[in-house]
């Protein structure tokens, strides 16, 4: 939590830096989501929580393919509810074909959602 709150901290002060109207106290929530698009969310099985709320933010202004780290899979029902026509796969992280199912899921633009053992991520995925 407290690297989170640094990163966004740093984040903020680079766009007030650059003059782009974004206020010094403003959250990464406020920054990346409406209210409406919060109620939404957990509407759809996402408990209210800051970080969870943080990360979803994040998460769909994402570029590239956001990790999610979700051991108490609170996100997983969420994210299942973005796109009733496109469910994501769901992949233990110590499947033998891990990274080919996420080569190929990356190329078709797939979710994927790697479950974890006890919470502790593979250190091979600390890399993504």
């Amino acid at each position: 939590r407290q690297q989170r709150a640094q990163l966004c901290a740093k984040a903020r002060q680079d766009l007030v830096s650059r003059d782009l109207g974004v206020a010094v106290d403003q959250t990464v929530i406020s920054l990346l989501s409406t209210p409406a698009q919060q109620a939404q969310w957990v509407a759809s099985g996402l408990p209210r929580d800051q970080a969870l709320l943080e990360s979803c933010s994040l998460m769909l202004c994402a570029r590239r393919w956001p990790l999610v780290a979700d051991p108490q899979l609170h996100a997983l029902s969420w994210i299942r509810s973005l796109d009733s026509s496109q469910q994501p796969v769901i992949v233990p992280q110590w499947q033998r074909t891990l990274f080919e199912l996420l080569a190929v899921c990356m190329q078709q633009g797939r979710t994927v959602v790697i479950l974890l053992e006890h919470g502790n991520l593979r250190p091979e995925l600390m890399q993504l």
